[in-house]
């Protein structure tokens, strides 16, 4: 089956057809915003006449759902989703004015406390950043509840971390998919919506992650950046404090040095196009920032291709090392291939550069394997699914 469009549409209508039904049915928070996100690209990519009343089906989807944003990444996916629906007044005419207003509403939740978590709990000096500029996931607390699911969200030391049971997974850390959705909210609100204070928080937010790509010169296991054969990987989270009295970086509790989710490669892959729209294609830092996206989308590739199961097609977990929650991050699977394709559709040099090196034929390839499995009823499939149609019918030579 060759990747046309003619050929892959009818799997992506599929796909879309059932997707809307689990779409409905689903009061997961951030994973509507997600989905809504690779579902904008389908209507207005594939399929617009399937957006009628789809605004306002998004619009329920988004109210049921709210009471269940507990982390500050939560907000990340709907802000940036909304803001796409915001755009296309063609698409959702009756509905445009109403996402806009959500993700002003996201941004805010993320501004006003995701960067603050440190500055507000300095009781706990042994989790001083490495780096400032950043933002975390949730706030602490020494005793008592969070608000997300009731949990606990107590921040622990790699001495506490003998106990895997024991172990803090989630609470009071710097994870690169925070991190990397708050700048391309930033970065996409200032773009879109003039906000001067977003574009000052994503240079506040890159110069952070920078620092942390920087560490692969002197901490190599405990960088973000991690080189790989053939390009490279982001990790999925950073992997120190800050130096203790001893000039001793601690290492973050359940740091995993090989571990690499699909969808941070993909947010920070559009994290770093959405700031090279910012400069000139002849000023140097659009050259580095350039150079990062190319390795990342050949660092997924090898890494893909070389896998001892399925080489070539793209699982949530890019290198060898698993994570673990599939319910969750089996999602970054669409999350990369919609960066993926947003790469390729805004920078005309990744453009280039994807049809020069194979990366349109990993799409189709993918698009390929996916068609037999069309008719399972998961989200996070199904999203999986239309996600890479998509990008395969748009990325195609076709």
């Amino acid at each position: 089956m060759t990747c046309t469009e003619s050929a892959l549409r009818p799997y992506a209508d599929e796909a879309f057809g059932k997707l809307k039904v689990q779409f409905q049915n689903s009061s997961n928070y951030w994973q509507l915003g997600h989905s809504f996100d690779t579902i904008i690209d389908y209507l207005a990519e594939v399929n617009p006449a399937a957006a009628l009343g789809f605004g306002q089906i998004a619009l329920l989807a988004y109210n049921r759902s709210t009471y269940n944003a507990c982390w500050y990444d939560d907000f990340g996916w709907w802000g940036i989703a909304s803001l796409k629906a915001s755009q296309h007044k063609d698409l959702f005419p009756d509905a445009f004015g109403e996402f806009a207003n959500i993700s002003r509403s996201c941004w805010d939740t993320m501004y006003d406390n995701a960067p603050n978590v440190w500055k507000n709990n300095q009781g706990f000096t042994e989790f001083k950043p490495r780096f400032d500029g950043g933002v975390w996931n949730a706030d602490w607390t020494k005793a008592g509840p969070t608000t997300c699911n009731n949990m606990p969200c107590v921040p622990r030391l790699p001495s506490a971390c003998t106990d895997p049971a024991a172990a803090d997974n989630l609470c009071g850390i710097q994870n690169t998919v925070t991190n990397g959705l708050y700048l391309v909210l930033g970065e996409r609100r200032y773009m879109q919506a003039d906000c001067f204070e977003c574009w000052d928080a994503a240079i506040s937010e890159y110069a952070f992650l920078d620092h942390w790509f920087g560490v692969a010169d002197i901490d190599p296991e405990r960088a973000l950046w991690n080189p790989v054969e053939g390009g490279a990987v982001v990790r999925e989270r950073m992997g120190t404090y800050a130096p203790d009295d001893k000039g001793v970086c601690q290492t973050v509790c359940v740091f995993e040095p090989g571990l690499a989710w699909a969808g941070d490669q993909g947010i920070i892959l559009g994290g770093l196009v959405d700031r090279m729209t910012a400069l000139t294609s002849k000023s140097s830092e659009y050259q580095v920032l350039l150079q990062r996206a190319k390795a990342i989308a050949a660092g997924v590739k090898s890494q893909t291709e070389i896998k001892k199961e399925n080489p070539g097609i793209l699982t949530a977990w890019v290198t060898e090392t698993q994570g673990g929650d599939p319910g969750d991050y089996n999602t970054g699977v669409g999350v990369y291939w919609r960066y993926l394709l947003y790469a390729y559709q805004n920078n005309a040099d990744l453009k280039t550069y994807f049809e020069q090196t194979g990366q349109t034929d990993f799409v189709c390839s993918n698009a390929q394997h996916i068609t037999p499995l069309i008719g399972s009823d998961n989200f996070v499939d199904l999203t999986n699914y239309l996600a890479v149609l998509v990008a395969a019918i748009v990325m195609s030579p076709s």
